[in-house]
């Protein structure tokens, strides 16, 4: 379940929590770069994951410890509740671009 909104949802065996979030009804904040944004970070209320392959700068013990997760990468263990930010009016579009600076 998500908070605060009380969402729920299923989420296959060997997916992430974001992956299997994101559908129409659901819309979780991400951004292009897997596990180094910190964009999905979300905290697990109950339950358990396993974080994935997250580097210790992007999301370290200390944070583990506090139940912060970063969704882009944590796979359910249990069933959870996780406090999260959804977006309310959510419409994901790639645009190609090239940074210069």
């Amino acid at each position: 379940m998500l908070k605060p909104s009380g969402h729920r949802y299923e989420v296959e065996e060997g997916k992430t929590v974001l992956q299997a979030g994101s559908m129409p009804a659901t819309c979780f904040p991400i951004a292009a770069g897997p596990a180094s944004c910190r964009t999905c970070r979300g905290t697990i209320l109950e339950g358990k994951v396993d974080y994935g392959l997250v580097h210790a700068t992007y999301l370290p013990d200390s944070d583990k410890a506090k139940g912060y997760a970063l969704l882009c990468q944590a796979k359910p263990l249990s069933d959870l509740t996780v406090e999260v930010r959804e977006c309310t009016a959510c419409a994901r579009a790639s645009i190609p671009c090239r940074v210069e600076r």
